[in-house]
């Protein structure tokens, strides 16, 4: 433990052993451009660069090379220039320029190849402007835009002066509502996915209809929310069937040609595809909307590749919504949507992996919670099948407790969530829709419950995460009622935490009389899931994007994801900042599953980024702020391990240097001689160092 630091030129703050948690690893290692918020709108410019437009989570557009390589990225909620508010259709000019249909701010953004802001146009009157919510938008071959709004089409030159206005809302001939998509061929005729109406509209460029076709339905050549459309070099039309899941490829004048897809997640499937473009070879890029990938096609549908963070490979997830470490730090994860369980040893390398959909022994229906005990047996909660099923660690079958029906007897479940083992091999499970908790022995055998459906003291609404501290004591996710409960190792309620009905936040002492209420800011929970205690009785709770890491009082330390204001990893209390989406390392797309492992580090399920992600502890033993190029010595310990790192604003810290090992004279010393590679800190006239315990 360090006991003191000195330095040159420095001002101290002394942190008293307070806990931090740092970004360590994740599984799968997949590229972080691959993680996806819904995708709206794709395009593709003449030099194979792949344009994305990405909201509600995030309102940004991303640019790709033609190997997925991210290039560029901008973009932000608002209504500046270069910012967005609900953004929807994209499209690209001969020159690489980039036109986006900025829907909710009621104009068209342009910007160059790299992203950088050129112009913005909406309508001259500003009534008129008001109004109009631009969704779809396409360019033609003299770089004219059209924009689509409902029943309205815009079309802009260059400069974007208005030079056509025309359509009408409707259902008839010629007549079009809601317009997602729209593109223009090579003789400058527009091309409508007519998305109410289940059909495609031909017009020329004045808005004089020329043809249709289309019917609702799932046949071929019939529609079902066509969302966009897509023109090739020989004029062929692609059509994001959406609600059929799949493309359809047609002539110019309507005659099917070809069709690919359904719904599913497998390679060449679809899950409500709303947009495509085409190549300049033919190839057609899918938004796979909801399945959060993109995937590439040649002209006649053979599937290419896919753009994706999650899959069906070993070592790949589809949600996972839990995690287990055993006492050998082996990794058990509850691959959910992939209705299986996947092993990995401390590191993160791939052992094994058991179960595929369904109702017999070893198999499973989106299994949720996942708990290991201390001889290696691994206890699942196979949610949809209403049971817990037990394995040894290589997932041999032993034995399972519910019939598969729900049920609310003793011994029954109804979509049970979560399980934790307690010392002496007890085995708890957060019976989630009976909203109690249920108590059985090794073997399954049933002992106890409490809880029933309610807002009290000991009573629950819908609880999905549970966890037991090294005394026995009982935590629990009471989920819906947005709060954290704390129970003796007999069921005994001793209280819980979170914000009241009357705005208070914190511990509440048995007979209080209040009930939870939801919040986002610092110690309130808005549906906390997953819970997990670590050896000194710390807790640690999920809710929607962030981990809030609190004492056994529940007394918050600290918390872990991204905030509204852009920062992430790990946050103080009194920090600020409302946690929101993020694809990045330390952010998350909707966290469910926390366990922790042997030494002290935490695994989260990160459900909606289809991956664990691994954080390590460190403790925080000294601060100061400097200038110049200081010496930091401090009082250390022969053979432990201790890293120092520099901020520019006591935020975003990063490590500088090699690990310096504690000295035999039991005092270390470290100069900065330039080794600092953070931008802003390294530049900035005053620097705060910390230095660090390892683990």
């Amino acid at each position: 433990m360090v006991l003191g630091i000195s330095l040159i030129l420095c001002s101290i703050l002394p942190c008293s052993g307070a806990e931090l948690y740092y970004f360590a690893a994740k599984i799968p290692e997949i590229p972080n451009e691959w993680y996806f918020a819904s995708i709206r709108s794709i395009a593709v410019d003449s030099q194979g660069n792949v344009y994305i437009v990405e909201q509600p989570n995030v309102h940004r557009v991303r640019k790709f090379d033609a190997e997925g390589k991210l290039v560029a990225q901008w973009g932000g909620y608002g209504d500046g220039e270069g910012q967005f508010q609900y953004p929807h259709g994209i499209a690209a000019d001969a020159s690489g320029n980039v036109y986006i249909a900025d829907t909710d701010n009621h104009r068209v953004q342009e910007f160059d190849p790299e992203g950088n802001f050129l112009a913005k146009w909406s309508l001259p009157n500003d009534n008129d402007a008001q109004s109009w919510y631009p969704k779809g938008i396409a360019v033609d071959a003299s770089g004219n835009i059209y924009a689509s709004a409902s029943g309205r089409i815009v079309t802009f030159d260059p400069s974007g002066n208005v030079i056509a206005d025309w359509g009408t809302d409707g259902y008839g001939e010629g007549e079009f509502c809601t317009v997602f998509g729209l593109a223009v061929d090579s003789k400058g005729n527009v091309f409508i996915a007519d998305h109410d109406s289940n059909r495609i509209q031909v017009f020329d460029n004045n808005g004089k209809f020329l043809r249709t076709w289309g019917t609702y339905g799932e046949g071929d050549g019939q529609l079902h929310w066509p969302y966009d459309v897509g023109i090739d070099s020989s004029r062929n039309v692609y059509v994001a069937d959406m609600e059929n899941h799949r493309v359809q490829k047609f002539s110019s004048t309507g005659t099917l040609l070809g069709k690919w897809g359904g719904r599913g997640s497998d390679d060449g499937e679809f899950y409500c595809p709303e947009s495509l473009a085409v190549n300049s070879s033919g190839n057609v890029f899918v938004a796979d909307t909801r399945n959060y990938r993109i995937q590439k096609f040649d002209s006649s549908g053979n599937f290419i590749e896919k753009w994706a963070h999650w899959g069906t490979n070993d070592a790949e997830f589809w949600k996972p919504r839990d995690s287990a470490v055993d006492a050998s730090g082996n990794i058990y994860v509850a691959d959910s949507e992939n209705h299986r369980i996947q092993k990995f040893d401390s590191s993160g390398a791939f052992l094994t992996k058991w179960g595929s959909e369904g109702t017999g022994d070893g198999q499973f229906f989106s299994p949720d919670g996942i708990a290991a005990d201390s001889q290696g047996n691994v206890y699942v909660a196979d949610r949809v099948n209403n049971r817990i099923q037990k394995f040894d660690s290589l997932g041999n079958f032993l034995l399972k407790r519910g019939s598969g029906s729900a049920g609310d007897k003793p011994g029954q479940f109804f979509r049970p969530c979560a399980v934790a083992v307690a010392p002496g091999g007890r085995i708890l499970v957060a019976d989630t829709l009976n909203h109690r908790i249920q108590v059985f022995d090794s073997g399954l055998a049933f002992l106890s419950l409490w809880g029933s459906e309610g807002y009290g003291d000991n009573e629950f609404d819908t609880p999905r995460g549970l966890a037991v501290d090294p005394s026995g004591n009982v935590f629990v996710a009471d989920t819906e009622n947005h709060r954290v409960q704390k129970f003796d190792s007999s069921g005994g309620f001793l209280g819980w935490w979170g914000k009241d009905e009357s705005g208070y936040t914190g511990w509440q002492d048995p007979g209080s009389g209040m009930r939870g209420s939801s919040g986002k800011e610092e110690g309130e929970f808005s549906n906390p899931e997953g819970i997990a205690v670590d050896s000194r009785g710390n807790v640690f709770v999920t809710d929607t994007y962030r981990v809030q890491v609190f004492d056994s009082s529940g007394n918050l330390l600290g918390w872990l994801g991204r905030d509204d204001q852009g920062r992430s990893g790990w946050h103080s209390p009194g920090t600020g900042g409302v946690p929101g989406w993020g694809p990045g390392d330390g952010e998350f797309g909707s966290v469910e599953g926390i366990a922790v492992g042997p030494t002290g580090n935490i695994f989260v399920a990160d459900t909606g980024n289809s991956r664990i992600q691994k954080f390590e502890r460190f403790r925080v033993t000294a601060l100061a702020v400097c200038s110049g190029s200081p010496t930091i010595e401090w009082r250390s310990k022969a053979g432990e391990g201790y890293i120092v790192l520099i901020s520019a604003d006591l935020f975003d810290w990063t490590a500088i240097g090699d690990t310096q090992w504690g000295s035999e004279t039991g005092i270390n010393s470290w100069t900065d001689q330039g080794l600092r590679s953070v931008g802003s800190p390294a530049e900035a006239r005053h620097r705060f160092y910390r230095i660090q315990q390892l683990p």
